[in-house]
């Protein structure tokens, strides 16, 4: 990026913008120029100066530093904004709109004046049509206001007909996204967006989501780690997922779900993994290698502190997953030779086996907390079942392919999973009785782990 453009230019926002304005700029400028949709050469080097604006206006703290330093440099006569972008008027005078002495400033003074000038002098009763000057989204066009205590008399000389005013071109000018002819019949009623992992942008897992009929994909992770397994809060603020970012092993991030504001949770040399928010929003349950060689169940506080193990066994327990009231976990574990699922109190105490077929794994508990669905490799496949959680009552959903890893809509009438059945990993949803499967993500990458928002 040119160390002399505005970032506020790069996303078209007003430098008084609200953080959510800057926002949704930035996520219509990426869904344009995102090297997944614009195969354009110049794309990705758009794409690095939004990323790299973003970065810096996204966060309070950065943002903060850059306007103090901005408005020396504006002050200094350097780096000014261009008109499109100048602060609003003041109460008192013209507005300022152009760059130093060579910009529309004194030329939107001018008119002004001559407008007063005919209107007192000459006493036209036909007004000319005012100026229509274009707006920006986020953006507070310039005004123009004439000088109250103006004593001369400034006689018209310009062409009645010639009172456009352009500003000065920003650097992108945003074009409305057509709306796509519709491929499939949308899935509306499971409701909620989904978060998931993919391949699709350089071949490496990063954090995604979508809208739940498959539309509106979004990029949240842009890093080169490998980062999968996301999680919502309740609130569908927040997604926490398990990275690579900040060395070999696997730790547990929580970002905001517009991929900003990334934190992270766990700081330890084994292994965090597969994390799920409470229902109540104030605990993260997770697995960790720590301790010992087996990967064991732990619970922490929703910014990371008071982790506590839950389980203490010499086989591998895996994948928790909460009740709806936060009173109990499922998850899957080894113990006896084969992978079954188990369900325990929240505090670890109270498990008991809920499945016997072996070869059964990651569990997802129904909104209403009456079932769970899972993935079970039995019959020469791998497919989606669910059970009450008092363990009767097991029926097969899935029957075609690979498929993995089952999520409830909130309203518990769709659960979405994944399945190699078209040739590669994609995110699929079906009705909570199996009817009605449906691809979403069809790309030729591997789509895979859904998560469901509330």
């Amino acid at each position: 990026m040119r160390e002399s453009e505005d970032l506020y230019e790069i996303l078209q926002v007003h430098p008084m913008a609200e953080p959510e304005v800057i926002s949704a700029a930035y996520r219509n400028l990426a869904q344009k120029y995102h090297p997944d949709v614009n195969s354009a050469p110049e794309a990705a080097e758009t794409m690095k100066r939004l990323n790299h604006a973003y970065e810096v206006l996204g966060n309070p703290v950065k943002r903060a530093e850059y306007d103090r330093v901005r408005a020396s440099r504006t002050n200094a006569g350097s780096d000014r904004p261009s008109a499109a972008y100048a602060a609003p008027p003041s109460p008192t005078g013209p507005a300022r709109t152009g760059r130093g002495k060579g910009g529309s400033g004194w030329v939107l003074s001018l008119v002004a004046l001559s407008v007063v000038g005919v209107a007192v002098m000459i006493g036209v009763a036909n007004s000319s049509r005012a100026s229509e000057i274009p707006s920006l989204p986020g953006v507070m066009p310039a005004a123009i206001t004439p000088t109250p205590t103006a004593t001369r008399f400034v006689y018209a000389t310009a062409t009645p007909t010639a009172t456009r005013v352009p500003l000065s071109t920003p650097t992108f000018t945003p074009t409305p996204r057509p709306t796509p002819t519709p491929t499939r019949v949308p899935i509306v009623a499971g409701g909620g967006r989904i978060a998931f992992t993919s391949s699709r942008a350089d071949g490496d897992r990063r954090i995604y989501v979508m809208n739940a009929d498959g539309s509106n994909v979004l990029r949240l992770t842009v890093n080169t780690a490998r980062e999968m397994y996301p999680t919502w809060s309740p609130d569908g603020s927040k997604i926490a997922f398990q990275s690579t970012r900040d060395g070999t092993n696997d730790e547990i991030y929580a970002i905001n779900a517009d991929g900003t504001n990334q934190t992270r949770l766990t700081f330890n040399d084994a292994n965090d993994t597969n994390p799920a928010w409470s229902p109540d929003g104030s605990r993260i349950a997770f697995n960790s290698h720590r301790g010992d060689s087996s990967p064991e169940i732990y619970v922490m506080n929703a910014d990371g502190t008071g982790q506590i193990r839950l389980t203490n066994n010499t086989a591998e327990d895996y994948a928790p997953t909460w009740s709806p009231d936060a009173s109990k976990i499922a998850f899957f574990s080894w113990r006896g030779g084969n992978s079954n699922i188990y369900v325990m109190n929240a505090d670890g105490t109270g498990e008991t086996r809920l499945t016997n077929h072996g070869r059964e794994s990651y569990p997802a508990w129904s909104p209403n907390g009456f079932r769970i669905a899972f993935m079970s490799v039995r019959d020469g496949g791998v497919n989606i079942y669910v059970v009450n959680t008092n363990g009767s009552g097991e029926t097969r959903l899935t029957t075609t392919g690979w498929n993995m890893e089952p999520a409830w809509s909130p309203d518990g009438s769709m659960i979405s999973f994944y399945s190699n059945r078209d040739g590669n990993d994609e995110i699929y949803v079906m009705n909570a009785d199996g009817t009605n499967q449906t691809n979403l993500t069809n790309n030729p990458a591997s789509d895979e782990i859904p998560a469901w928002s509330q």
